[in-house]
């Protein structure tokens, strides 16, 4: 990879707590690049 990842995950209420595993998974497991994003929406 060399640019910076810019990763959206969005869930609906029902399923937020999914939501919030996987983005802390990957958040954790992944080496991302500099300046990278990772943006998690609830709603």
């Amino acid at each position: 990879m060399n640019g910076p990842i810019k990763l959206s995950i969005a869930a609906t209420s029902k399923r937020v707590d999914i939501a919030n595993v996987v983005a802390l998974t990957f958040f954790n497991n992944v080496q991302l690049p500099r300046r990278s994003r990772l943006d998690v929406a609830m709603g």
